[in-house]
């Protein structure tokens, strides 16, 4: 088995640490440097493809930077959510919290 290639692999760490109406996550902030470092050190990700998204404002900035990556990885692409998900009761559907 090969690993995926880091030129190829596109990677969104995000994380929301910080709520309006939920409470914060403050270990949030140290998970997404942490594994941004061990991405770009022990795998040679570049940090243009390997980004980090910290406290989205809204929902759209995460998405963003999904679509962009899901755009140009042509090899494997990783995203990582940190933060609370919430149930929508009607549906089921998991939402993450931003």
């Amino acid at each position: 088995m090969r690993l995926p290639d880091p030129a190829r692999t596109r990677i969104v760490l995000a994380g929301t640490s910080e709520f309006s109406e939920l409470d914060g996550l403050p270990a949030v902030q140290g998970n997404l440097l942490a594994l941004a470092d061990l991405f770009r050190t022990a795998w040679g990700m570049s940090a243009q493809h390997c980004v980090s998204v910290s406290n989205p404002a809204i929902p759209r900035d995460l998405s963003r930077a999904v679509q962009h990556a899901v755009s140009e990885a042509t090899d494997t692409l990783l995203v990582y959510y940190a933060g609370h998900g919430l149930i929508d009761p009607r549906t089921g559907h998991l939402h993450l919290a931003v």
